[in-house]
C-alpha cells in the first residue's frame, strides 16, 4: 500500500518490548540533551500490546516465554542498553 508519502517525510517510530520501560526516559533524554525528539511526543509502539492484539490474547497472558520462538531475538538479553537496543 502506498500512502503517497516519501521516506523523507515519514516520521520514525520508537518500538519497544514493553515500550513503557524505555519511552519515558528516552523522550526526556532527547528533549533534555538534543532539544527535540524525532519521534514527536507520542511516536511509540509497544510490541507486547501489538502481539497481544494480533494473537487475540489478553495482555496479561503475553510474555516472551509464551510467544512463538520465531518472533523472538536469538540474542541473549543482557540488560545492557546497547545490547538491548541491538536485540
Amino acid at each position: 500500500m502506498n500512502s503517497g508519502r516519501s521516506a523523507r517525510s515519514a516520521q520514525p517510530v520508537m518500538c519497544g518490548y514493553p515500550a513503557m520501560y524505555d519511552w519515558t526516559f528516552l523522550y526526556w533524554y532527547l528533549i533534555r540533551f538534543a532539544g527535540a525528539s524525532p519521534f514527536g511526543h507520542s511516536g511509540c509502539l509497544d510490541m507486547k500490546t501489538l502481539y497481544a492484539t494480533k494473537a487475540a490474547l489478553p495482555l496479561r497472558a503475553v510474555a516472551k516465554g509464551t510467544m512463538p520462538r520465531d518472533l523472538l531475538s536469538r540474542r541473549r538479553h543482557t540488560h545492557h542498553a546497547l545490547d538491548d537496543a541491538v536485540e
